[in-house]
């Protein structure tokens, strides 16, 4: 199993926020991160997932609730 990061934009004048967590690879840590954002607690929100020093993509979840992968 290999470490990811999920971290979150700032919201506001707080600090960003991060989730750390175990997968079996990539995709099932794209499918976890997922997961983990909707439990965020600021709607819309936005974050980078990473593997160590390599940011795979970036995920957000728009106000219209339409969620977006991007390299």
């Amino acid at each position: 199993m290999a470490r990811y990061t999920l971290r979150f934009d700032a919201e506001g004048p707080g600090p960003a926020t991060q989730i750390v967590f175990e997968a079996p690879d990539a995709g099932g840590a794209l499918v976890q991160a997922h997961r983990e954002a909707q439990l965020h607690d600021h709607q819309p929100w936005q974050a980078e997932l990473w593997e160590g020093e390599r940011k795979l993509c970036s995920i957000m979840q728009p106000a219209n609730d339409v969620r977006r992968a991007s390299p």
